[in-house]
């Protein structure tokens, strides 16, 4: 059961807003389902969601694209459905809500929509009807006169669409017939980052289809509201403003009690993941059954028949290890077989004794002393025999439909396949999952959207496990450091002291990147364990004066002491302090024409500043106050700020150069060097400046937003 924590609303939303009968209708439906704080959570979200970007259209410096953001699997439907009903109630009359790219989750979504509305039939009043792209007759059957009816008996209108350039187009085949002035429309993308964006090499000229088909279906409904949801939006932060659905504003869809993510699986010292021998995938390529998935198996069968003890009597598996269908095919045979043998093996008492001994050892091996303890084997072990004769193997591709049949007949099933075991698609009580496919140069948000374990799964967990390698199981907890850090840069943007723009992603210890490279232009920004030097200087004596009165306000404020590093003669080499980050972040912020260029760049330092408690400033001797004379080109680049050794043998130096004076090499070191400027040959007056040296402690890489091109 999916369930939702309470928000606190800090600012009171608009009371023109109305809570009417569709609002109460779901509100009464999520009640009995989640309980009444779960469902008075949910509301409070939407109506502020709702409230905001009304706000947000009324704007004609935003566009009209909200991007929300929640966790894989972390119940977003119910959101919009609230969402929905709160639109409905006040004054929107349609709603076209993209329900994946193919059949399984467009049927999933009109499902779910059709469900929690209750309609039954296009006649019944009070309801909206429900359209569809699976249903294309009685969406074209959509016409001026119909809307007018539709319009007059006051009900709205649900159209679910396949996010396909066909289906796509038979919705805007519709709209054209459509009086758009009648029409209060919006928009839901669901699983926004997917499909959705242009993939066309050059994006100012070109449009892939199905990103030219929503552009289409925008301007036919005048610009209507677009949400765009996803629980992985690498690719919709680096769209550039050429891109009809770049976001103008971000909104969080928090998780709530008893949502196991990342953080509860790769972080600490998880027991939920059993790490397996990197060659297992090989005997797996030669046709035979590795030890680890055997196990595995036997873990399902067992954590099957404990979470009917729990009060469930259905459970699910996944097997994740090749895209191609091929493989497939030879992993469910073996899987199928291994079922098989165990019922035969059972039928008798001497091969289920044989049997049972087996299951007790993987009993041992895989399950806590607590569970051990409240459900002992030899409690258990009757049931063994019976849930295995429930168990299903489903081949989950194109070529296993005669697998298929009488699903939700099916209490434990076994699903093998690939892509269509990941984004979109839940699997409930998934108790084991047996997962090796990995892209050694993979995308974060496609990996992450692999990740069918996380879920509402708190009251099962103990008895959860994940099959995988050693080198997954790390870079998913790489995947989950990055997506807290991103998640903390969404709660800026929410409260405003962050734009969407400015937003980076980490890559430190991941070859990973970010998404596609087809439907965003993203660059890298290095910062390595030595020196970040400034380069270009400022030459406007205005802005030299405000630059330099800023700097000497920021070295008041803080207390220095001499020191000798870099020198092997005790003579005093610069004066250090420790500053707090923000002080300095401050003066990047106050600064003209410096941070913005190389190699600095204001938002990516703010980032590495934010990760230090604390930063070494050292300043630099300058020549008794005369300043340090370097040369610049024309260009107005230096050549080079730092001073280097006194001496090329090391064991003669007094001096071994600035780059030597650092007071922490494990944290951030930035000098101030008070430079004259020189320009062939002579001073250029009056530009005598400030300028910063700055020390890195450790490797880091982010991904930003790259320029159009």
């Amino acid at each position: 059961m999916e369930e939702y924590t309470i928000l606190d609303i800090e600012q009171q939303v608009s009371h023109d807003i109305v809570i009417g009968k569709y609002a109460e209708y779901i509100l009464a439906i999520h009640k009995k389902k989640y309980g009444d704080r779960a469902a008075q959570a949910v509301i409070e979200r939407a109506v502020k969601i709702y409230a905001e970007s009304q706000k947000q259209v009324e704007n004609e410096s935003m566009n009209n694209n909200v991007l929300l953001v929640g966790k894989v699997q972390s119940g977003k439907t119910s959101n919009l459905e609230m969402l929905s009903a709160i639109a409905f109630d006040n004054g929107y009359n349609m709603l076209i809500i993209y329900g994946g790219y193919d059949n399984t989750l467009l049927g999933q979504t009109t499902g779910r929509f059709k469900k929690t509305f209750g309609i039954e039939d296009m006649g019944e009043r009070g309801k909206p009807i429900l359209l569809s792209t699976a249903m294309p007759n009685e969406l074209a059957a959509l016409n001026n006169d119909i809307l007018e009816e539709l319009i007059e008996e006051e009900k709205t209108i649900i159209i679910t669409a396949m996010k396909r350039p066909n289906a796509l187009d038979k919705v805007n085949t519709v709209l054209k017939k459509l009086d758009a002035f009648k029409i209060k429309a919006y928009i839901i993308d669901d699983e926004g980052d997917q499909a959705s964006l242009n993939t066309s090499k050059d994006k100012s000229a070109d449009s892939s289809a199905t990103y030219a088909q929503i552009c289409e279906m925008k301007r036919l409904l005048r610009d209507p509201l677009y949400f765009s949801v996803t629980a992985t939006p690498h690719a919709n932060i680096f769209l550039d403003n050429i891109s009809e659905l770049c976001p103008a504003s971000a909104k969080l869809i928090e998780p709530g009690e008893g949502y196991c993510g990342g953080e509860c699986y790769h972080m600490g010292d998880s027991d939920a993941i059993f790490p397996i021998d990197p060659d297992d995938t090989v005997v797996m390529d030669e046709g035979r059954m590795p030890d680890s998935l055997r196990e595995a198996l036997y873990h399902f069968i067992l954590a099957s028949v404990i979470i009917k003890y729990k009060g469930e009597e259905e459970s699910t598996m996944i097997i994740h290890s090749y895209r191609n269908r091929d493989p497939h095919s030879l992993i469910y045979t073996m899987v199928n077989s291994f079922r098989d043998n165990l019922i035969s093996q059972m039928a008798d008492e001497e091969g289920k004794e044989i049997a049972l001994r087996r299951f007790s050892g993987m009993y041992n091996k895989y399950f806590s002393e607590e569970v051990k303890e409240k459900y002992p084997f030899v409690t258990i072990k009757e049931d063994i025999p019976k849930v295995t004769k429930k168990v299903y193997v489903i081949l989950k591709n194109s070529d296993g439909a005669a697998t298929q049949g009488f699903e939700a007949l099916k209490r434990h099933r076994i699903y093998v396949g690939g892509d269509l075991l990941q984004r979109g698609v839940t699997f409930e009580n998934l108790l084991t999952t047996y997962y090796t496919r990995w892209a050694a140069q993979g995308n974060m948000d496609t990996n992450l959207q692999r990740a069918r374990w996380f879920g509402y799964r708190r009251k099962y967990l103990d008895i959860c496990k994940i099959f995988t390698t050693k080198e997954i199981s790390e870079q998913y907890s790489v995947l989950t450091d990055i997506e807290l850090e991103l998640w903390e840069q969404f709660h800026d943007v929410q409260e405003g002291s962050l734009r969407i723009d400015e937003m980076i992603i980490s890559a430190d210890s991941t070859k990973q990147k970010p998404t596609r490279g087809n439907v965003v232009n993203i660059k890298k920004l290095y910062f390595k364990k030595n020196w970040m030097k400034q380069r270009q200087g400022v030459f406007d004596v205005n802005q030299v004066n405000y630059n330099n009165a800023i700097v000497r306000r920021f070295l008041d404020m803080l207390e220095f002491s001499k020191t000798t590093l870099g020198r092997t003669d005790d003579e005093t080499s610069a004066r250090v302090a420790k500053s707090a980050p923000k002080q300095f972040a401050k003066l990047m912020d106050e600064m003209q024409g410096i941070f913005e260029h190389d190699p600095f760049d204001k938002v990516y330092l703010n980032k590495i500043l934010g990760e230090e408690s604390e930063i070494n400033i050292i300043i630099m001797p300058d020549n008794d106050g005369n300043g340090r004379k370097r040369r610049f080109y024309s260009d107005n680049n230096v050549n080079n700020i730092h001073q280097g050794p006194d001496k090329t043998e090391v064991a003669a130096r007094k001096y071994h150069g600035d780059a030597a004076v650092v007071v922490d090499k494990q944290q951030i070191n930035i000098q101030i060097h008070n430079i004259k400027p020189y320009k062939d040959g002579q001073e250029v007056e009056g530009c005598m400046q400030y300028m910063f040296a700055i020390f890195i402690p450790r490797t880091k890489k982010y991904y930003v937003r790259g320029d159009i091109e």
